[in-house]
Parts: C-alpha cells; sequence; structure tokens
C-alpha cells in the first residue's frame, strides 16, 4: 500500500514545497499508525485476548462504512454502472475457498480432504466409508 500512496502523493503534489509537506505528513502518519499499532495491539493482547486484534478492525469498518454511507450516498451512479452482485459473490467465494482450503492442508499435513471446496474431483477409491478428496499440496 505504502508505494501506492507515495505514487498517489507524488502526481498529485506536483511544487516542491507542497511535496515535501505530503511526504513529511504521510511519514509522521506512518510512523505514528505504526507505533500506535503496536501498543494498542499488545494492550489488547495482553488484557483482553489475542482475538480483539481482530475484533478491533470490525470497528473500523463500521466507521468506514458509516462514512461511506454518508458521503458516497449523495452521488448518482453514472449510466451504466451497476453493482455486479453474482460477480463480487463469486469472488467472494473464491477467497473464501482458497482459505479454507489453506487452512485443511495445513491441519492435515499438506492434504486437503474438501469435496464441496474442489468441484469436479472424484473420492478417492480407498477412502473406504468417508467421501473425502486427497490433493497433496506438496511432494
Amino acid at each position: 500500500m505504502a508505494p501506492s500512496a507515495l505514487s498517489i502523493l507524488t502526481s498529485t503534489f506536483v511544487g516542491p514545497k507542497e511535496r515535501g509537506r505530503a511526504f513529511g505528513v504521510f511519514g509522521a502518519i506512518s510512523g505514528v499508525g505504526g507505533a500506535v499499532g503496536l501498543l494498542l495491539g499488545g494492550a489488547l493482547t495482553e488484557y483482553l485476548s489475542w482475538r480483539w486484534a481482530l475484533y478491533v478492525n470490525l470497528l473500523f469498518a463500521a466507521v468506514a462504512l458509516a462514512g461511506a454511507a454518508v458521503l458516497l450516498g449523495h452521488q448518482r451512479p453514472r449510466g451504466g454502472q451497476r453493482l455486479d452482485a453474482p460477480g463480487a459473490l463469486l469472488i467472494g467465494g473464491a477467497l473464501l475457498n482458497t482459505i479454507v482450503v489453506s487452512q485443511q492442508s495445513q491441519m492435515h499435513g499438506g492434504a486437503v480432504g474438501c469435496t464441496r471446496c474442489l468441484p469436479g474431483l472424484k473420492p478417492r477409491k480407498d477412502a473406504g466409508r468417508t467421501r473425502t478428496v486427497m490433493v497433496p499440496f506438496h511432494k
């Protein structure tokens, strides 16, 4: 993210004085954000639980959604642009599939047992009564 943010700053602020100020603000925010993030993450895991380091992102997401609803609610969509709901569901399912398969492979020593996640694969003949597909990820 930092390279793309720096390229946006470089192309947005063309004057040397403006660009220097923009890079200074970016550096200050990055430094403070990194330090505060580490301290708050440590406090969350020390006093609550490690799971709160993940739950705290829900607060930021709620603020971002509320801000988007307020700021983007006034804009009208341009002609011909719609939300691609099937595409969004498909890519979301693909990402979920990737996460589940990688998690299953770690739990089962490099082989995945998931027939619903990997369509088109046949169950092994020697699998007995279980209906799992074993897909080795390494040799």
